[in-house]
């Protein structure tokens, strides 16, 4: 919540990014217009914000789009939308950092310890003992984490390449989480 002192949101990026935001066609001119396609979509499953006048603008701008949205494809998700309300305000927001905002069942990349995570699990200790077994970088994949070692040399998942090392500390390689 620290960002808030300096930011009116915060909000970390969606897995579906560019080009449609997931969608099964392009962008409707509605929210492609004017959007340079960079500028990338956020996860709307975590937003921080200040409530202040200009925030619930933007959350007003998002429902209408999302409602034009939702008339063409009535399972429409809701980044699409905030992305383009977002891009049009002129709020100030951050970014979260994977770390504080793991969406573990997406590819996601992560470094030092892991404060927040998004999906389910029917044993989340065990996911996140898993992801903070190690504080290196890492990246996962579904329930899959790799380990970088500071060589930066890359491992096959456990059984279909080298090991892990005498001292059963992970240097490298993909590591299942179950």
């Amino acid at each position: 919540f620290t960002l808030l002192e300096r930011f009116h949101l915060a909000v970390p990026h969606a897995p579906y990014r560019l080009e449609n935001m997931g969608l099964p066609f392009p962008l409707p001119d509605f929210l492609a217009d004017g959007v340079p396609d960079c500028f990338p979509g956020m996860n709307t499953g975590m937003l921080l914000f200040r409530r202040i006048p200009e925030v619930q603008d933007l959350l007003t701008e998002w429902y209408r789009y999302h409602e034009r949205l939702t008339a063409l494809l009535p399972s429409a998700p809701q980044q699409p939308g905030f992305r383009t309300a977002l891009y049009r305000s002129n709020l100030r927001f951050s970014i979260i950092p994977e770390e504080y905002h793991c969406r573990f069942v997406f590819p996601f990349k992560v470094c030092g310890k892991v404060k927040a995570l998004h999906g389910r699990h029917p044993d989340m200790d065990a996911v996140i003992g898993r992801i903070n077994s190690v504080p290196l970088p890492r990246v996962g994949a579904g329930y899959f984490v790799e380990v970088g070692d500071a060589r930066r040399e890359g491992r096959l998942l456990e059984g279909q390449g080298p090991s892990l090392p005498p001292n059963g500390i992970p240097n490298g390689g993909l590591i299942s989480l179950l």
